[in-house]
């Protein structure tokens, strides 16, 4: 994806997602069929200017934290629209969209990945392919 795709992406699945209430339902399905071909776009774009592939099936907590209790799970809080990454067949990140992404919201996402040894990140360099504009991008990692 040439540099300024993204953006390309994300101002078609705004003008998609624009007027849904205002169409049939196989034109809703329709639409809903072609945003969710621009958001596999991000997706795909987002994972290889990383490096990363979209994991085959989701990964615990453990996978990927230092620190952490057998069975936990991932925290709804920052886990919204998630999806698991990996590099050489192992677990590197979570990157989920957040919706009214505030301050205190960022700090709690923070600490709770520190307490397990992990980091989160709100990247600038790419949007958030869910809800462009309303949805934040958090992306978990381990901590180095």
């Amino acid at each position: 994806m040439h540099q300024d795709e993204p953006a390309t992406c994300v101002q078609a699945i705004l003008r998609l997602m624009a007027n849904r209430d205002a169409a049939s339902p196989a034109e809703k399905r329709e639409r809903q069929e072609r945003i969710e071909e621009q958001q596999r776009a991000l997706s795909d774009a987002y994972g290889a200017r990383r490096r990363w592939r979209l994991a085959a099936e989701r990964f615990p907590v453990r996978a990927l934290a230092r620190v952490s209790r057998a069975e936990e799970e991932w925290e709804p809080k920052f886990a919204d629209h998630y999806s698991f990454w990996v590099s050489d067949g192992r677990p590197v990140a979570v990157v989920a969209h957040l919706y009214g992404c505030d301050e205190a919201l960022r700090e709690a996402a923070c600490a709770w990945a520190a307490l397990r040894g992990l980091r989160a990140t709100f990247p600038v360099d790419f949007p958030s392919w869910w809800y462009p504009g309303r949805t934040t991008l958090i992306e978990i990692t381990r901590a180095i």
